[in-house]
């Protein structure tokens, strides 16, 4: 069975395996401004893992509107 390239949300993948890609929450340089309109779900690659570095598998997160 092979790895797929990005797992849904929700999906969790096995332990030990990493996915090509992965969804993120991402603010571009032409998208400044309100967060509702700024923020945009992506597929981004999965950054490389250094041999000194590891990889967070985040199942929720939040952000203090006053911060951002």
């Amino acid at each position: 069975m092979s790895t797929p390239s990005i797992y849904e949300l929700g999906d969790a993948p096995p332990l030990g395996t990493v996915p090509q890609e992965m969804y993120a929450q991402v603010i571009r340089q032409d998208r400044f401004g309100e967060p509702t309109k700024a923020f945009e779900i992506e597929r981004i690659p999965v950054p490389e893992i250094k041999p000194d570095e590891v990889l967070v598998y985040v199942m929720a997160a939040g952000i203090n509107y006053n911060n951002v």
